[in-house]
Protein backbone atom coordinates (compact mmCIF):
# COMPACT_ATOMS: atom_id res chain seq x y z
CA UNK A 1 0.00 0.00 0.00
CA UNK A 2 1.10 3.22 -0.83
CA UNK A 3 1.07 6.47 1.09
CA UNK A 4 -1.33 8.20 -1.43
CA UNK A 5 -3.62 5.19 -0.32
CA UNK A 6 -2.75 5.30 3.02
CA UNK A 7 -3.63 8.85 3.26
CA UNK A 8 -6.74 8.96 1.80
CA UNK A 9 -7.84 6.21 3.85
CA UNK A 10 -7.19 8.46 6.91
CA UNK A 11 -8.94 10.84 5.30
CA UNK A 12 -11.94 9.15 5.12
CA UNK A 13 -11.88 7.57 7.97
CA UNK A 14 -11.63 11.25 9.47
CA UNK A 15 -14.41 12.45 7.52
CA UNK A 16 -16.37 10.26 8.89
CA UNK A 17 -15.44 10.67 12.47
CA UNK A 18 -16.38 14.22 12.20
CA UNK A 19 -19.68 13.82 10.61
CA UNK A 20 -20.83 11.28 12.88
CA UNK A 21 -19.48 13.71 16.10
CA UNK A 22 -22.11 16.21 14.45
CA UNK A 23 -24.34 13.93 14.09
CA UNK A 24 -24.08 12.95 18.04
CA UNK A 25 -24.05 16.54 18.90
CA UNK A 26 -27.17 17.72 17.42
CA UNK A 27 -30.38 17.96 19.59
CA UNK A 28 -32.84 14.87 18.93
CA UNK A 29 -36.73 15.71 18.81
CA UNK A 30 -38.14 12.72 20.80
CA UNK A 31 -38.88 12.97 24.41
CA UNK A 32 -38.53 16.94 23.90
CA UNK A 33 -41.04 17.42 27.28
CA UNK A 34 -39.72 15.64 29.74
CA UNK A 35 -36.82 17.62 28.57
CA UNK A 36 -38.20 20.56 29.78
CA UNK A 37 -39.06 19.04 33.39
CA UNK A 38 -35.90 18.11 33.37
CA UNK A 39 -34.58 21.77 33.00
CA UNK A 40 -37.33 22.98 35.63
CA UNK A 41 -35.99 20.25 37.98
CA UNK A 42 -32.17 21.08 37.17
CA UNK A 43 -33.11 25.23 37.63
CA UNK A 44 -35.07 24.52 41.21
CA UNK A 45 -32.03 22.05 42.41
CA UNK A 46 -29.86 25.03 41.28
CA UNK A 47 -32.10 27.82 43.44
CA UNK A 48 -31.78 25.46 46.65
CA UNK A 49 -27.94 24.56 45.29
CA UNK A 50 -27.54 28.67 46.20
CA UNK A 51 -28.79 29.22 49.31
CA UNK A 52 -26.83 25.59 50.57
CA UNK A 53 -24.20 27.35 49.55
CA UNK A 54 -25.31 30.82 51.38
CA UNK A 55 -26.07 28.55 54.58
CA UNK A 56 -22.76 27.08 55.02
CA UNK A 57 -20.58 27.70 58.14
CA UNK A 58 -16.75 25.87 57.08
CA UNK A 59 -15.81 27.34 60.69
CA UNK A 60 -18.56 25.55 62.29
CA UNK A 61 -17.26 22.27 61.10
CA UNK A 62 -13.84 22.94 61.33
CA UNK A 63 -14.59 23.47 65.29
CA UNK A 64 -16.88 20.25 65.29
CA UNK A 65 -14.01 18.22 64.21
CA UNK A 66 -14.51 14.51 63.60
CA UNK A 67 -15.21 13.48 67.16
CA UNK A 68 -18.14 16.09 67.30
CA UNK A 69 -19.71 14.14 64.29
CA UNK A 70 -20.30 11.23 66.53
CA UNK A 71 -20.56 12.27 70.58
CA UNK A 72 -23.42 15.03 69.58
CA UNK A 73 -25.94 14.65 66.71
CA UNK A 74 -26.56 18.58 66.95
CA UNK A 75 -22.94 18.85 66.02
CA UNK A 76 -24.05 17.30 62.89
CA UNK A 77 -26.68 20.00 62.09
CA UNK A 78 -24.22 22.44 60.66
CA UNK A 79 -23.22 19.51 57.87
CA UNK A 80 -26.90 19.63 56.40
CA UNK A 81 -25.80 22.63 53.88
CA UNK A 82 -22.92 20.67 53.07
CA UNK A 83 -25.08 17.86 51.96
CA UNK A 84 -27.24 20.38 50.50
CA UNK A 85 -24.65 21.47 48.26
CA UNK A 86 -23.14 17.83 47.49
CA UNK A 87 -26.80 16.40 46.84
CA UNK A 88 -28.51 19.37 44.78
CA UNK A 89 -25.43 20.79 43.01
CA UNK A 90 -25.42 16.79 41.53
CA UNK A 91 -28.86 16.93 40.85
CA UNK A 92 -28.43 20.29 39.03
CA UNK A 93 -25.79 18.83 36.80
CA UNK A 94 -27.44 15.53 35.86
CA UNK A 95 -30.50 17.40 35.46
CA UNK A 96 -29.16 20.00 33.25
CA UNK A 97 -27.26 17.32 30.86
CA UNK A 98 -30.30 15.42 30.49
CA UNK A 99 -32.23 17.96 29.33
CA UNK A 100 -29.90 18.88 27.00
CA UNK A 101 -30.00 15.89 24.91
CA UNK A 102 -32.65 17.06 23.52
CA UNK A 103 -32.80 21.01 23.83
CA UNK A 104 -30.28 23.41 22.20
CA UNK A 105 -27.45 23.57 25.07
CA UNK A 106 -28.42 27.67 24.29
CA UNK A 107 -31.87 27.76 24.89
CA UNK A 108 -31.31 25.06 27.78
CA UNK A 109 -28.71 27.23 29.53
CA UNK A 110 -30.77 30.77 29.16
CA UNK A 111 -34.09 29.27 30.13
CA UNK A 112 -32.23 27.34 32.82
CA UNK A 113 -30.56 30.52 34.72
CA UNK A 114 -33.80 32.52 34.48
CA UNK A 115 -35.82 30.11 36.49
CA UNK A 116 -33.22 29.60 38.94
CA UNK A 117 -32.79 33.57 38.55
CA UNK A 118 -36.78 34.26 39.19
CA UNK A 119 -36.93 31.37 41.61
CA UNK A 120 -33.96 32.73 43.94
CA UNK A 121 -35.51 36.21 44.24
CA UNK A 122 -39.08 34.83 45.14
CA UNK A 123 -37.17 32.73 47.98
CA UNK A 124 -35.50 36.21 48.77
CA UNK A 125 -38.75 38.13 48.66
CA UNK A 126 -41.03 35.47 50.51
CA UNK A 127 -38.88 33.40 52.72
CA UNK A 128 -36.23 36.18 53.88
CA UNK A 129 -38.49 39.29 52.99
CA UNK A 130 -36.35 40.66 51.21
CA UNK A 131 -37.51 43.96 49.31
CA UNK A 132 -38.22 44.03 45.93
CA UNK A 133 -39.51 47.25 43.51
CA UNK A 134 -41.35 47.92 40.36
CA UNK A 135 -38.07 47.86 37.86
CA UNK A 136 -36.82 44.40 39.42
CA UNK A 137 -40.62 43.11 38.31
CA UNK A 138 -40.47 44.53 35.35
CA UNK A 139 -37.12 43.24 34.39
CA UNK A 140 -37.83 39.54 35.94
CA UNK A 141 -41.30 40.25 33.57
CA UNK A 142 -39.39 40.61 30.56
CA UNK A 143 -37.23 37.43 31.38
CA UNK A 144 -40.01 35.60 31.73
CA UNK A 145 -41.45 36.62 28.08
CA UNK A 146 -37.76 35.46 26.53
CA UNK A 147 -37.78 32.66 28.33
CA UNK A 148 -41.74 31.87 27.30
CA UNK A 149 -40.08 33.15 23.38
CA UNK A 150 -37.07 30.44 23.37
CA UNK A 151 -39.37 27.63 24.62
CA UNK A 152 -41.74 28.30 21.51
CA UNK A 153 -38.88 28.61 19.47
CA UNK A 154 -37.15 25.33 19.87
Amino acid sequence: MDQGTLFNMLVKIEQQSVAGSFVLCAPKTENMGISWIYLLIASLSESVWLYAVKAMDVKAVKEMGWSGLFSDPLHAKSLLPFLGYAIFGAGNVIFLSMSMRTIPASTAFAVWMAVALISSKLIDTLWFKQPANGIQLLWFAIIIIGVIGLKRGS
